[in-house]
């Protein structure tokens, strides 16, 4: 019995056995971790021929005795990176730490599960639960990145920031 779980693991990890070696140390130099995870699935998915016939970028770092290093796609404009921030699902290269807007009109603060539309047309939705009465017209807002991907708004004119998730 324990020789057959033994063999539908190795089974499990063959692709990554059979990786070329040097596709391996390419993405081993890569520094973003963005670009090296997707190297490293790149080689995992049987692909690592794409990642050794990839150009070597050129503003990525060399480290000392390290190969060539093939890059992941191109880092992201900050425009482009400004109108993802919050929908992003894991970390990019050109990372946005926050976004300001404000919210049109009479604003008379929030409940739970309450959805706010910005000015610049961003929908997020309170999302820890919290409520708060202010009454406050066109106030300033600012979304900022917090720890383990969360997002908290801050509002001028108000000292809470609830925790909040983009919608849209």
């Amino acid at each position: 019995m324990k020789t057959g779980v033994l063999l539908v693991g190795l089974a499990l990890l063959s692709p990554l056995v059979r990786a070329d070696d040097a596709a391996i140390l390419r993405c081993k130099a890569l520094v973003e971790p963005g670009p090296r995870l997707a190297c490293y699935d790149a080689v995992a998915n049987g692909i690592g021929s794409v990642a050794k016939s990839a150009p070597v970028a050129a503003s990525a770092p060399k480290m000392a005795g390290a190969a060539p290093v093939a890059n992941a796609p191109t880092p992201t404009p900050p425009q482009q990176a400004v109108s993802q921030f919050g929908l992003e699902r894991q970390a990019t290269a050109a990372q946005v730490e926050s976004i300001q807007s404000r919210i049109d009109g009479k604003f008379e603060g929030w409940v739970a599960n309450a959805m706010l539309t910005f000015a610049n047309g961003q929908v997020w939705q309170i999302s820890d639960g919290s409520r708060a009465y202010v009454e406050l017209t066109n106030p300033k807002v600012s979304v900022r990145r917090g720890f383990m991907g969360a997002y908290y708004l801050d509002i001028d004119g108000s000292n809470l920031s609830p925790r909040v998730r983009r919608i849209k």
